[in-house]
This record gives structure tokens, C-alpha cells and sequence, in this order.
């Protein structure tokens, strides 16, 4: 399910985005093979139900001179927990 929707005020932009995922993997041992490493191969081992949750939001100022965001995500599962927080800030002069 995703989210998303952006507001204007003035001379300013704001978006607001939102997604959730829930997804369900097949059980079983995903092996790649790098053709610069042989004999070295990279195993996944992630199986079964994961959920992941992501937000964004965004502001830019309609004369191009200042943009910034913050987004962050959450992912859950029975092997692993984990969470990403991003930002960022653009200035023109």
C-alpha cells in the first residue's frame, strides 16, 4: 500500500509519502556466483514473512533555491530488524 500527496502554501511545496509491504518468501537457498570471486559464492538465506514500512517528506521552496527531505524506514522479519533514517538539504544561490 502506498501513500502519497502534496500540499502547496505560497511559494513552498510539501509532499508527504507513506508505504507499507508485507511479503511472504519462499523457503530455499539463493546462491550467486561472482564471476571476478569463482568459488567464493554469496548466499541468501531470508525466508519467510517480512514486513517493511517507509515515510518520506519533502519541502521546496517554489524558486528553486532551497529543497530538503527526511525519509526513514523500518524493516521487520523473523531473521532481522532494521532501520534507515535519510535527509538532505539543497541551497542554490
Amino acid at each position: 500500500m502506498r501513500l502519497n500527496g502534496d500540499l502547496s502554501v505560497r511559494r513552498w511545496t510539501i509532499g508527504l509519502s507513506a508505504a507499507a509491504k508485507v511479503t511472504d518468501e519462499l523457503a530455499g537457498v539463493n546462491t550467486v556466483e561472482i564471476a571476478e570471486a569463482p568459488g567464493m559464492p554469496i548466499s541468501s538465506r531470508l525466508a519467510g514473512v517480512s514486513s517493511d514500512f517507509d515515510a518520506r517528506l519533502d519541502v521546496a521552496h517554489a524558486g528553486g533555491r532551497f529543497s530538503a527531505f527526511v525519509g526513514g524506514a523500518y524493516r521487520i522479519s523473523s531473521q532481522v530488524t532494521e532501520a534507515v533514517m535519510t535527509s538532505g538539504v539543497a541551497l542554490t544561490c
